[in-house]
């Protein structure tokens, strides 16, 4: 079984020298942490996505699948592997995010 650990951070536009870039700021809006198992789990604080924001999802311990939707439901056959590791994610507003073991 994998630890699966989400974090939200808000996004803002940043320019230097003419460019613009998005990038994370120090807003820490929330994180959670489950252990993922047999069943789909939801994260409780996914849904709240109200602005720009990034999710980042570290995985320790072995693989997981994740979906993202309105109503997610990750299934061992079927969303996105994410092997150990961190990953960065654009969350969009109203989605949220489900994981099981893969």
């Amino acid at each position: 079984m994998a630890d699966v650990n989400l974090v939200r951070m808000e996004i803002d536009n940043r320019a230097k020298t003419g460019i613009v870039m998005p990038v994370m700021n120090s807003i820490f809006k929330s994180s959670e942490t489950l252990t993922a198992g047999a069943t789909a789990q939801l994260f409780a604080d996914a849904g709240e996505v109200d602005r720009a924001e990034l999710w980042i999802i570290t995985v320790t311990g072995g693989n997981v699948r994740v979906a993202f939707g309105s109503a997610p439901v990750a299934s061992p056959s079927t969303g996105m592997l994410l092997l150990p590791g961190r990953h960065e994610f654009s969350a969009m507003i109203g989605q949220k995010v489900s994981v099981i073991d893969a």
